[in-house]
């Protein structure tokens, strides 16, 4: 986005962004007197350097340089980028860059940007031929029902971009790019700042007819060589917000829960603990030789499946381990009593990693490959049996911790540095962070996500002498990429996490950058005219964050408080006063608006007076069928319809509804006990017929915490009547909401209605105590000598009124 206010130019020339005494000219008078000069068999990387510098170029000057394979003589100035035969005649080397760094010479006409460029997965022989349905290859490889190692699952090309034209050509989180850091370095000392990934909003380009580049001769290194955002891209832009930024890693490592994938193919119950007597492959059997064996099998494929064996080998325990099998129980694995939480399974599995680091180098002598293990969950704690010693030295702990909560969890940062006595190198230590709390994964309530203060002691706690790097993992969008909002996106509300996405990654190339003056850049230049009250406003979203309270937000208890709505509206009005509607700076603050708009409604949701009910939890989907005695619905609790006038349980029926939350759904079972089957009013058939309001039906109204509030009405004929009046999508109208799975089932006795709400229908989440979901449950029964009215929270007068009365439904998700 360009912007040609004289605000910007002197909001620029506060930051120290001036056109340089000594200089290679680049733009002059809006005309391009220089040209990119890449060779013809560049590499990708070279390649999207070069594509980027001239395209923000143009955006700042209106000026496109040509990109040429070798010079032309047409223009004074010749920008390289790269390290080839031509740049090193020229002198460039890159022999003492470290990691993935780069450097730059500016001298007379010639203007060199190469950094080092490692394309990792052709250096292992990895591309769509070995990786293209991964899962089946690797089925016919091992002759065994084992799910195939992580990364290679799809992720060759990490970057979700729909237009072929936009391709990268490289693998954005992977890749080793110090050209590309070299050209986006560039470009920021010329004024150039992106902020967010959305380039249209996010990115800052001075307008400028003049541009040149100073004379210079520097060299820059990440602090760690690893830097990892871990997660895939929604398009190009996206991918490229995260170079800007310097991500990547300069050697080839990739983590994950490879001591789970033996167990999720269900093949053997020897490898999984029994619990009850019962095999359950959610839990591993980490001390049985059977395991331990198998897994062994499991790596020796990996080894012969890649073209080269790669520098790392994971002993990872499974994503969502929490408890033991019963034997190891009654052997004394579990050490919660003597540990905590934090520790209560370390030993346990430090047992199994140091077993499988014998095997696996008895397997493979002199082998340079690091191990690695996580300190996870209830193994983040130090093992008893590392106490005064070191972890072998080709082993590297993946510390797992939530920078966020650091505040709330201080413990976590003692038992990081007892971590720290128990390693030589820092290529033993690699932390593993979460930036969970803005999408579907916690679903905390959507205000300013601020924590500079843990930020900076994070740093100050976690330095390149002891550590190699960070592994940092963030959530996706709320209703994921079925919302159209959400179409070239994969971060959870990007206006609102995109500030300390940029503040951890200028923490990660260098750690001793000034926050505070990275900050008060951001606010200018970001907010312009509204820099003041922005700051303000965020200030008051980091006090809200640190509070020492916990993260479930109810009507009465949680760190946000219902007056903190108005205060932070009243900020943001303020802030809103001060931008020109239409302007970039407006246009930013909109988008803050829609992530914040939830807000509005989260109290008034947890304010409803009916009965609050956990949905049981189901790890799988089902079918509807209208049978409540499969296992499914084993266990879990109904709840009676009351007369709707009096609260009186009838004596003469019995309608109840029960609920089971699934990752991906809300389901709902109402049993209708019906004496007079023969009489039920039934006479409705087809689908969106309101003559369904004169038979026996049951009602389903529901709200969800972003405010949707779909109507489904059904008979005992199984016709169904369901609508959304508040779906924001015009393009769905007049069809409104319809329901894709239910059922109706008649006994001699009963009739049962079993449905299916799909979160990702309403763009809802998992109900939660945080954010639950209004719910009310009516039926009208005619087959008796009059009408009656029954609700599962009555509300004395009909169905579509005293919304405030709806039943709270939430599960024990966060």
């Amino acid at each position: 986005m360009k912007h040609t206010s004289t605000l910007l130019t002197t909001l620029l020339l506060t930051f120290c962004i001036s056109v340089p005494v000594s200089a290679a000219p680049i733009v002059k008078d809006g005309k391009a007197t220089a040209e990119i000069v890449i060779p013809k068999d560049a590499n990708p990387i070279v390649k999207a350097a070069a594509t980027e510098f001239q395209g923000i170029i143009a955006k700042m000057s209106g000026a496109k340089l040509d990109i040429v394979n070798e010079p032309t003589g047409k223009v004074k100035t010749k920008v390289w980028f790269g390290e080839n035969e031509m740049t090193k005649k020229i002198g460039m080397d890159l022999k003492e860059v470290k990691y993935d760094g780069y450097k730059i010479i500016v001298k007379g006409d010639d203007v060199i940007a190469a950094g080092v460029d490692i394309e990792w997965y052709q250096h292992y022989g990895l591309s769509e031929d070995n990786l293209y349905r991964v899962q089946d290859k690797w089925l016919k490889h091992t002759g065994h029902n084992w799910r195939s190692p992580m990364f290679m699952e799809g992720l060759y090309n990490q970057c979700r971009e729909r237009d072929a034209s936009r391709s990268l050509g490289f693998h954005d989180g992977i890749d080793s790019t110090g050209t590309l850091f070299a050209a986006y370095a560039l470009l920021e000392q010329l004024g150039f700042r992106w902020y967010m990934p959305f380039a249209d909003i996010g990115q800052v380009i001075p307008e400028k007819k003049d541009i040149s580049v100073a004379d210079q001769d520097i060299k820059s290194e990440p602090a760690f060589r690893y830097r990892n955002w871990s997660h895939w891209r929604g398009c190009r832009d996206e991918a490229m917000w995260f170079k800007s930024l310097g991500g990547g890693m300069s050697e080839f490592i990739f983590f994950y829960h490879a001591a789970g994938r033996i167990l999720d193919g269900k093949e053997d119950p020897e490898c999984a603990g029994k619990v009850n007597g019962q095999a359950d492959f959610r839990v591993p059997k980490l001390s049985g030789e059977k395991f331990r064996s198998t897994f062994m099998q499991y790596l020796e494929s990996a080894n012969t499946f890649y073209p080269k064996m790669l520098p790392y080998v994971s002993f990872n325990q499974p994503d969502g381990w929490s408890t033991i099998g019963d034997e190891d129980v009654a052997n004394g694995w579990d050490k919660l009593k003597e540990r905590g939480d934090s520790g209560r399974y370390s030993d346990y599995a430090w047992d199994f990693n140091a077993n499988m680091l014998e095997r696996y180098n008895k397997k493979y002598p002199g082998n340079q490959q690091r191990k690695a293990f996580y300190a996870y969950s209830g193994t983040v704690g130090v093992p008893t049996q590392l106490s005064g010693k070191f972890i072998p030295d080709d082993m590297t702990c993946v510390f797992a911790n939530t920078t966020a909560y650091d505040h709330l969890n201080p413990d976590f940062i003692g038992i990081m540095k007892e971590w720290f006595k128990c390693v030589k190198q820092p290529e033993q230590f690699i932390y593993y962070d979460y930036l969970y709390d803005r999408g579907p994964h916690r679903n905390y309530p959507p205000t300013p996500y601020i924590f500079t203060e843990s930020l900076k002691q994070l740093f100050k706690n976690v330095t390149p002498d002891k550590c190699q790097g960070f592994l940092l993992e963030y959530d996706g969008p709320f209703g994921g990429m079925t919302k159209p909002e959400n179409q070239n996106t994969n971060i959870g509300c990007p206006a609102q996490t995109h500030l300390m996405m940029y503040l951890y990654s200028k923490l990660m190339w260098d750690p001793k950058v000034d926050v505070d003056k990275l900050l008060a850049e951001y606010y200018t230049l970001y907010y312009g005219p509204a820099a003041e009250e922005m700051k303000a406003l965020d200030q008051f979203g980091e006090e809200i964050w640190m509070r020492r309270a916990p993260r479930r937000v109810t009507a009465s208890s949680g760190n946000f408080k219902e007056e903190d709505v108005t205060k932070l509206f009243d900020m943001f009005g303020k802030a809103r006063a001060k931008t020109e509607a239409g302007s970039i700076y407006a246009k930013r603050l909109d988008r803050l608006a829609s992530e914040m708009e939830p807000l509005k409604r989260l109290f008034v949701n947890l304010h409803r007076k009916g009965p609050t009910i956990q949905a049981g939890r189901f790890a799988e989907d089902t079918k509807c069928d209208g049978d409540f005695t499969k296992a499914f619905w084993k266990g879990v609790p109904s709840y009676p319809l009351k007369d709707m006038f009096t609260s009186a349980k009838p004596n003469h029926i019995s309608s109840t509804v029960a609920f089971r939350a699934t990752p991906t759904a809300l389901y709902i079972a109402i049993d209708c006990r019906e004496p007079k089957m023969d009489r039920l009013h039934d006479r409705t058939k087809a689908r969106d017929d309101s003559g369904i309001w004169s038979d026996d039906f049951v009602e389903i109204r529901l709200e969800s915490p972003n405010g949707r509030m779909p109507v489904i009405n059904i008979n005992p004929a199984g016709a169904i009547f369901d609508q959304d009046t508040t779906d924001p999508n015009v393009a769905n109208l007049p069809a409104f909401y319809s329901v894709t799975d239910y059922a109706v089932k008649k006994y001699t006795d009963k009739w049962c209605i079993e449905i299916r709400i799909d979160y990702a229908s309403l763009g809802a989440l998992i109900p939660n105590v945080s954010a639950p979901w209004g719910m009310q449950i009516s039926h009208q029964r005619l087959a008796g000598d009059k009408p009656e009215f029954y609700q599962l929270s009555p509300t004395g007068k009909a169905f579509n009124k005293n919304f405030e009365m709806m039943a709270n439904i939430t599960t024990n998700k966060r």
